[in-house]
Parts: C-alpha cells; structure tokens; sequence
C-alpha cells in the first residue's frame, strides 16, 4: 500500500476525499509570529536567496545573524550556530502549540565540506531540539538552486543520499529525509526524455526508503513567457510525453508501496487545477491519502 497523509500547502483547495488535517507555514529568518490554525509543519529557512535578518526571533541569536554571504544565510556553519537555530525555532513557536515536524535545509559544500562533517554540527540541533519538543519529527530536504554563486548545496545528489543515511544510522538520529524528487532530478540533470536514468536513480531509492519521512512533487510549466519554470504546471507539463509521465508514475508507485505512512507536500504555486491534476495522477496509481491522527 502506498499511504500519505497531505500537508495542506498555499491557499489552494483540496478534494473532498484528501484530508487535511496538518498545513505547512513558513519559518524562515525573516519571519516573527507564525499564526498555526491546525497541526503544523515548520518550513525553517531554505537560503534561496537573501535575507535582512530581521526577525526578532533573531535577537541575541549573533552566530546565525553573522553566517551569511551577501546576504543569503549559511546554514549549519558550526555547532553554535546549530545551538542557536534552535533557539530561534523554540521562540517562533512560543505561545503555540509544538510543531508536528520541523523541515530543515542543508549547508552549502563551500563550508561544510562533506555530510560526516554536517552530521556533527546538527546533532547538537537534534539533542535541543527534542528536549523542547521530545514528539517532533525532523525531516531534511534535498535541495537544488540558489541565488548563492560560490558553492551548490551539500545534499543534493543521488549519492549524498546514501551518505546522509549512513550518517544517520551511525548516530542513531532521528533525522529523516524529506524527499523532493524534482529538485533530485534537476540536481542530476535528469530531463524528461532520460527515461533511463529516471529509472536508475528512483529503484536506486528503493534501498533507502525507511528514511523517506516525507515526499515533495510539483510540476513544470509555462510562466510569464518561460517554460519549464519549478512549482508551475502539472505533470503533463513536466514530462511532455505521456509514456515518460506514466513510467514516472510506475517508479514512484514501486518506491512507495511499502505500507509505511509519509507526509507528502504538493509545492505547486501555479493554480488550483494544476494542483488536482497532480493529485490524480497520483490517485491513478493507488497512493491512498489518510488521516493519521
């Protein structure tokens, strides 16, 4: 069986047989108050670009207002900073429930040279962070493309993967992965047409899937003239060929029929149709979207 339970994403309306019962709100370092109305999912900071670091949340927090370059924050820069970001995370959620799960982002390679190395400065947020909230559940997104030029993200390609969890598993840390399988497939440069590799890398997942906490998709579409653009269209879109689509839609049906429930966020920023048209596709292949509380 292939189970997830949806977290509510943007303001878009989701069919009547998807329950929502959690939402995901942003909690990056520009932000101060969150203002939850159900079950959360804390989205922290992403370094897509620059930041003012202006949020009170950040005040005395000097390490992590210092780890930036031009702007855009540095994240997982030394185990202070790691000691910090917990604490900023502890005083956006006061007065508010704890957070269902907290997502969090990987360093860049140009300062945190390799996943052992990360590993040891997040492990210090682990160990804070469950003694604020013991029940929280951790996840760690793949990430591809930034405004920030020196260096890619260190958790990006297919092998960091295999490495991460390794890591994880040595430390006995509560960390999973959430897994966002475009951004995988753009930091691999795997086009729609590379049916191959496509194949490759998503059996390759299948040894690692006990660490897929969570699972991110979107689409690829038009948008003010360009194509291809992340976050717009639907698979269709994406994919082009409906033989491509639906090979997709076979990989990622195998990967996750393993009866374990997942969150899955649909980040689709495009329309409200796009979105359905995603959620059917993924209905055509029995995923099975539940309520688990």
């Amino acid at each position: 069986m292939k189970k997830f339970e949806m977290v509510k994403y943007g303001r878009w309306e989701y069919p009547a047989d998807v329950p929502i019962r959690i939402s995901e709100i942003a909690g990056h370092f520009d932000k101060s108050d969150i203002y939850p109305k159900q079950a959360y999912s804390l989205h922290t900071e992403y370094s897509f670009g620059s930041r003012e670091f202006n949020s009170r949340c950040l005040n005395g927090l000097d390490v992590i207002r210092s780890s930036n370059l031009y702007g855009i924050p540095q994240l997982w820069k030394n185990r202070e900073w790691a000691q910090e970001f917990a604490q900023f995370i502890t005083a956006i959620c006061y007065g508010h429930p704890a957070p269902e799960v907290i997502e969090v982002h990987p360093p860049f390679i140009d300062y945190v040279e390799n996943i052992h190395n990360f590993i040891e400065v997040y492990k210090e947020f682990e160990y804070s962070i469950l003694e604020k909230y013991p029940d929280v559940k951790i996840c760690i997104e793949n990430r591809c493309g930034s405004r920030y030029k020196t260096s890619p993200f260190l958790f990006s390609k297919y092998t960091s993967f295999f490495e991460l969890c390794e890591e994880i598993q040595r430390e006995h840390l509560r960390l999973k992965i959430a897994f966002d399988i475009p951004q995988l497939f753009t930091a691999e440069a795997i086009s729609g047409e590379q049916s191959n590799r496509m194949y490759n890398c998503l059996r390759g997942m299948k040894m690692i899937r006990e660490y897929f906490g969570s699972v991110h998709l979107w689409g690829k579409g038009s948008y003010n003239g360009r194509s291809n653009v992340a976050h717009h269209g639907n698979f269709d879109t994406w994919f082009c060929e409906p033989d491509i689509k639906n090979e997709f839609l076979a990989l990622i049906s195998e990967l996750f029929d393993d009866d374990v429930v997942r969150y899955m966020v649909l980040e689709v920023n495009s329309n409200n149709s796009d979105l359905i048209s995603i959620i059917n596709d993924l209905k055509s292949i029995d995923f099975s979207f539940v309520r688990v509380i």
